[in-house]
């Protein structure tokens, strides 16, 4: 990452009350090479491994690939349990320089499995930037939005709570407008973790 916030804001993260709360937590894979400016999750996953939580991250299906979604979501991008420390530490980089699962017969997608569908209770978004209001920017391709607009619809159908979406936020990462909202935006972030010591967003 491209500050030494990293810490503190993962910290903070860590006190806020979803995280005692959720069982099924999905994170970013931080960029491998730095280029991206995001907190690194490294200390993210283990602490959530430790805590028992059933942990998640990103697949985003190659293009054409005939099965995409059909265990979850039908979204170009699916969240796939990582079941532990070393699982994580084996993630490959992937495109882009992102870590991401392999995909296999025994992949766990968020959704989908058989008896226990393992809905997410909380998403942590990346993004470059980020408003008041818990607008965010984006990486321009919009994996997330149609997630997110995925496990929103799952969740109203069946009567239970969206997932919350958290996020954190390096101070040269806020945006100090109102982001105009795009069509394919889906909804805001519910808060927004800053430094100094404030947060956007209701409790």
């Amino acid at each position: 990452m491209c500050s030494n916030a990293g810490p503190t804001l993962l910290a903070r993260l860590l006190e806020q009350p979803e995280i005692p709360q959720a069982r099924n937590v999905a994170i970013y894979c931080a960029d491998a090479g730095e280029q991206r400016g995001e907190v690194d999750t490294d200390t993210l996953a283990a602490t959530l491994l430790a805590a028992g939580k059933r942990l998640f991250v990103p697949y985003v299906w190659p293009p054409g690939a005939t099965d995409a979604g059909g265990l979850a979501s039908g979204c170009r991008m699916d969240m796939v349990r990582v079941r532990d420390l070393e699982a994580w530490r084996a993630l490959p980089v992937g495109r882009w320089g992102i870590r991401e699962p392999i995909i296999d017969r025994d992949t766990e997608f968020a959704y989908s499995a058989a008896g226990d569908p393992t809905p997410l209770d909380l998403i942590i978004m990346p993004g470059l930037g980020f408003d008041a209001q818990g607008g965010r920017i984006g990486f321009g391709r919009g994996y997330y939005d149609e997630y997110v607009r995925f496990c929103d619809r799952w969740a109203d159908a069946r009567g239970t709570p969206r997932p919350r979406l958290l996020a954190m936020c390096l101070p040269e990462q806020l945006v100090p407008e109102t982001m105009p909202r795009e069509e394919h935006d889906h909804r805001p972030v519910d808060r927004v973790i800053l430094l100094p010591p404030r947060q956007m967003g209701p409790l």
